[in-house]
């Protein structure tokens, strides 16, 4: 049986590798954004109904004039979005969201500039409908310390109401517009809403909940698609095939029907009972008919939720967008949605990797490099770390000559022994790997003897890795903005930004004081 040699996907996606090229539009080098302004079908109906829906979601904060200029450019048909997501994580999540949002930020501004017929508008799609709860009721102010909200979630994440617990888990140096977001008594979908607009609301940046009904009534006919011809599961299959063929591994796995019902139960997923002909709704006693589910999507469009597979569809259907900014997971999971988009007649966008980073402080940089390290190797594993370290402070060519002549000399002698008698080579042989094992762990013991007697080195190199990445974790996927509290979110987002450019894919390392 053959094996299909697996691929890279991040790498056949950064090069454009012809194996990967079938599940995507645009190539992420040198975009042509005009060629995907073209393909761009955006109904004015659905247009008008997005600045309705925005006009009244941001009644409920302090107006800015920066993101109601941004709304009211999306009236005019020559606007278009850039646009990114997350999930309502505690006071902005991990650190990776804001690299996410300052990169389409700078990628609007990049098109603005050339391409000054258009117009271009950084939007954050906040997964307001998303039920892992148990992904977002916390935050790391390090490593090692976890902090949990005490409240009991049910359905909906975004409904639930924060409770007096919320009080002690604001972090003290946040300002009082970020602490005011988090009120006992707001929804948590409001909360998040209000704490990134206090954050970044001088960048324009317009912030969607696209849990609507007004908005839910343009994706209706995709609803009636899915519970009736279940196309998601069957597009989405035959990609996850070809995908597997090629040598990649599919990020998501579809469901005969990728919708969730949502009203006083919570959130649940639709399910079609074969046998009796009906819907089920899961973890309820709902049950509807073809017929009557079918009414209800035509009259409240809104109880119905898109799961991982559709929400990009959603996504794509309300706005006037042209590029999503991800992860590496959700750029994954966008490749094996093509077909899909195609069976719906939606365009399919192009999709950028967000920016990665590592931060540092000052201190930490500075004891670092004295150790002869880069910024970089803290990302490589603590063993090659400690012997760049251990290099800087012991000559290994004296050891690495004796073994070279060691060698030599077992040759020289296999060679004599082989010549005077054929039947004791294999003894010599045997003798050669004998002396390797000797020598490999005698260089084990004198690296051993060497850490010992320069502990105070790898001491220090531990303790900066605990501070900055351990092993194993990586810095934006667990530290959240409470990890740095000798800066003001709204300060750390300004230092951030100049290294936010989505179409630069390399490594960042940013210091920030102290």
């Amino acid at each position: 049986m053959n094996t299909i040699p697996k691929r890279n996907i991040r790498e056949d996606y950064l090069n454009h590798d012809s194996a990967l090229t079938p599940f995507y539009k645009y190539p992420v080098q040198n975009p042509d954004f005009q060629e995907i302004i073209k393909h761009k079908n955006y109904s004015p109906e659905i247009r008008k109904s997005l600045v309705k829906h925005l006009l009244s979601q941001y009644q409920s904060v302090p107006e800015s004039p920066e993101v109601m200029n941004n709304i009211r450019l999306l009236e005019k048909e020559n606007t278009y979005t850039i646009t990114t997501g997350h999930q309502l994580c505690l006071f902005g999540g991990p650190l990776f969201t804001l690299y996410k949002v300052l990169s389409v930020v700078n990628l609007t501004e990049k098109l603005r500039e050339k391409y000054p017929d258009f117009h271009f508008v950084p939007v954050f799609w906040i997964h307001g409908e998303d039920h892992d709860f148990e992904e977002v009721n916390h935050y790391y102010t390090d490593y090692q310390t976890r902090k949990t909200y005490n409240g009991h979630f049910h359905g909906n994440t975004g409904k639930h109401i924060i409770n007096e617990s919320m009080l002690s888990m604001i972090p003290e140096y946040f300002s009082h517009e970020l602490k005011q977001a988090y009120t006992p008594g707001t929804s948590w979908e409001n909360a998040y809403f209000r704490f990134f607009h206090a954050l970044l609301q001088s960048f324009g940046v317009v912030i969607l909940n696209a849990d609507s009904p007004e908005l839910k009534r343009h994706f209706q006919p995709v609803i009636e698609k899915e519970l009736t011809e279940h196309s998601a599961f069957q597009s989405i299959n035959t990609a996850n095939t070809l995908l597997k063929e090629a040598g990649y591994t599919p990020q998501i796995v579809p469901r005969e029907i990728n919708l969730f019902y949502m009203e006083t139960h919570g959130r649940n997923r639709i399910e079609w009972d074969e046998r009796n002909q009906q819907y089920l709704v899961k973890n309820t006693t709902l049950t509807f008919s073809k017929e009557a589910m079918l009414k209800e999507v035509s009259k409240h469009p809104e109880k119905f939720s898109p799961n991982v597979c559709l929400r990009p569809v959603y996504q794509e259907l309300i706005l006037p967008n042209l590029t999503y900014i991800g992860g590496w997971a959700e750029v994954s999971y966008w490749l094996q949605l093509q077909s899909c988009f195609d069976t719906l007649n939606v365009p399919f966008p192009l999709i950028l990797p967000r920016v990665s980073a590592t931060l540092w402080t000052s201190e930490n940089l500075e004891k670092w490099e004295s150790l002869n390290l880069s910024p970089g190797d803290v990302r490589s594993s603590p063993e090659k770390t400690e012997m760049k370290v251990l290099s800087s402070v012991w000559d290994d060519s004296a050891w690495k000559s004796e073994v070279i002549n060691i060698n030599a000399q077992l040759s020289h002698l296999q060679d004599y022994i082989t010549s005077e008698s054929s039947v004791l080579s294999e003894t010599t042989r045997g003798l050669s790997r004998k002396v390797a094992y000797y020598l490999k762990k005698a260089e084990k013991k004198l690296i051993r003897q060497k850490k010992i007697q320069y502990h105070h080195l790898f001491s220090a190199v531990r303790e900066v890795r605990n501070r900055v990445q351990p092993e194993g974790l990586v810095q934006e996927r667990v530290l959240s903005m409470a990890a740095f509290p000798f800066i003001a979110p709204e300060t750390l987002v300004h230092i951030l930004k100049p290294y936010c450019d989505p179409l630069d894919f390399s490594h960042r390392d940013v210091v920030i004081a102290p």
